[in-house]
């Protein structure tokens, strides 16, 4: 009799575990479906078309001389190299939020007769952004790129 006792509690044990197992996969799919994934771009695709042209903005931005974006109290200073000084700009300036991008904007560019222009922050969350300009001098394309910590 002791036999059949042992027996029918082994088969127990092995029924429940793959109940567990089951529930727990059950409670990953769930998850994993339920997280929220934002792409980058809704345009990746286009935008991979044309990396290359990125690729040779930026090589250009590097050549005329570096763009530096500084955090001071409640704005966003960039200085753009003297070349860009006296010529008719035209770009924009992407802040781009890594944690959300529900809260990404642009800024047309606008820069002052010394070549900075000033975007404030105060209603920017704490944390994480990327700055993104891109312009263009004389028909040719620059783009520049730099995280940015907001406190």
């Amino acid at each position: 009799m002791t036999t059949s006792t042992t027996h029918s509690r082994w088969g127990a044990g092995v029924a429940a575990s793959i109940v567990l197992f089951i529930l727990g996969i059950l409670v990953m799919v769930y998850v994993a479906i339920s997280e929220r994934v934002d792409l980058v771009s809704d345009q990746y695709y286009d935008q991979g078309l044309r990396y290359q042209e990125r690729i040779d903005a930026q090589r250009h931005s590097t050549g005329a001389g570096k763009v530096r974006v500084a955090v001071l109290n409640d704005t966003v200073r960039l200085e753009f190299p003297p070349a860009v000084h006296s010529r008719a700009v035209t770009g924009t300036i992407v802040f781009y939020r890594p944690a959300d991008r529900s809260r990404d904007f642009t800024v047309d560019l606008g820069t002052d007769s010394l070549g900075n222009q000033v975007v404030p922050t105060a209603s920017l969350d704490r944390g994480l952004w990327r700055v993104k300009a891109e312009w263009s001098v004389d028909g040719r394309a620059h783009y520049y790129e730099q995280p940015v910590m907001i406190r």
